[in-house]
């Protein structure tokens, strides 16, 4: 498997923009904790909160949201506050 620092090349610019999400689910579990790093663990986040760390990754937050709480590095709970579990560590860390 190529190395996260290649990956992160690959799919995210100079600027830290995602170029396109990696179909391969190691790559975009790389791409996914780059994301999620933008988040502070343990603390709750509104939707906004979220929305505003993730646009400089991309203008899709929602996508990016969903693929987040999908791979468990966010939990969602209603009325759309977010946590970065910290029990839980991001694959490039």
């Amino acid at each position: 498997m190529a190395s996260s620092a290649l990956t992160l090349s690959r799919h995210l610019d100079a600027d830290g923009r995602l170029i396109a999400m990696p179909r391969r689910r190691a790559a975009r579990l790389v791409v996914l904790s780059r994301c999620a790093s933008l988040i502070e663990p343990g603390v709750d986040h509104s939707e906004t909160d979220v929305n505003n760390r993730l646009r400089p990754v991309d203008d899709d937050v929602a996508m990016l949201r969903r693929y987040l709480v999908d791979e468990g590095l966010l939990v969602r709970r209603p009325p759309g506050i977010y946590r970065r579990p910290d029990d839980v560590p991001l694959p490039h860390e």
